[in-house]
């Protein structure tokens, strides 16, 4: 069962109102976001060049003490951060509650209230005092909890991907099925892993397994051709009958909403040791030394497993051993 957490800050109330509205809504605990110095009616006076919240807003590493760290973010997996629009952004003190715990695997929804600004790119802003949350795009409701508590909702059934041909591919075709869900590349050092795949598949289909192929070109440019290409390539030299979907990402700006919703549910935990383990460590580290805190698909062949209930059970990265990742999946068969 998801546990969740609705951490708002308030000034006037009206954030207040709306976070137990959605608290209610969507079954969640409350936790009230308080700054250690209560801000005044004269802290808030936009046209105040001096004002506390003016100086603030214009200071990227202004961090407001918090009050208390009581929210315990580490008992809960989705967290509704709530607030009010201050200058088009979030106020700073969203950015110290969020620097103030681990929010790594977690998905942190974030909604906000106005008077009359929009609610911009806040998701944008906040994020990175989250590294490794999935922080969703923020949604203004000023009174209407109905498109928050959706996005929450989602379960694996309630998305699809697009088939070779362009035709959808609803999850839902594979409720009460074992699933795997497989970013692959034709041109990489793992893509042998076709070969263990296709046995798994043919040895366990009739018992309830299915494999999602998916072809990204996102790491390294390792799966170069067409969905025709790659799937002549595929059958040709792993003679591979599981499902191959549309070439696509699994990362960033264009990602499949399927894999936002995956990486929100189990993110990198670390590649097991193995014999490229150093490796590629070595190399993800060198572009990003912070790469092991984000969620991010990390390299071609990362495959997250599905039971039959529907929940993302498990992550393996490319270098875990297949052989583990069958004992995995015939212990959910």
């Amino acid at each position: 069962m998801t546990k969740k957490l609705v951490a708002y800050f308030s000034v006037g109330g009206v954030t207040k109102n709306v976070a137990e509205q959605v608290a209610k809504q969507v079954g969640a605990n409350l936790y009230e976001i308080r700054p250690m110095n209560p801000y005044s009616k004269r802290d808030l006076d936009y046209l105040d060049p001096m004002s506390r919240s003016t100086m603030e807003a214009a200071n990227p590493n202004s961090r407001p003490a918090l009050a208390d760290r009581d929210a315990r973010v580490e008992d809960y997996d989705v967290v509704y951060v709530g607030f009010p629009i201050w200058w088009g952004l979030a106020p700073k003190l969203i950015n110290s509650f969020l620097e103030a715990y681990d929010f790594r695997g977690k998905t942190v929804v974030p909604f906000a209230t106005s008077s009359g600004s929009g609610i911009g790119d806040v998701s944008k802003y906040i994020a990175p005092s989250a590294p490794g949350a999935t922080v969703t795009e923020g949604q203004l409701l000023n009174g209407e909890t109905v498109k928050i508590a959706d996005l929450a909702e989602k379960t694996f059934y309630d998305f699809s991907v697009k088939d070779g041909e362009g035709k959808d591919v609803p999850m839902a075709n594979f409720k009460g099925k074992v699933v795997i869900v497989v970013n692959t590349a034709t041109r990489c050092g793992f893509t042998p892993h076709y070969k263990p795949l296709e046995e798994m598949y043919a040895k366990y289909h009739d018992d309830g397994l299915e494999i999602l192929d998916i072809p990204c070109n996102q790491f390294g440019a390792q799966a170069p051709g067409t969905d025709a290409e790659i799937h002549e390539f595929c059958v040709l030299n792993y003679k591979t009958e599981f499902p191959q979907m549309k070439k696509s990402d699994v990362n960033g700006e264009n990602e499949l909403p399927l894999y936002t919703f995956l990486k929100s549910k189990k993110g990198f935990e670390g590649f097991p040791k193995g014999q490229f383990s150093d490796g590629m460590d070595k190399m993800l580290s060198k572009a990003d030394p912070d790469y092991a805190k984000k969620t991010d698909i990390k390299w071609n062949f990362t495959k997250f497993v599905i039971n039959r209930d529907g929940e993302v059970v498990k992550r393996f990265e490319p270098t875990a051993n297949m052989a583990d990742v069958e004992k995995f999946v015939k212990e959910l068969l």
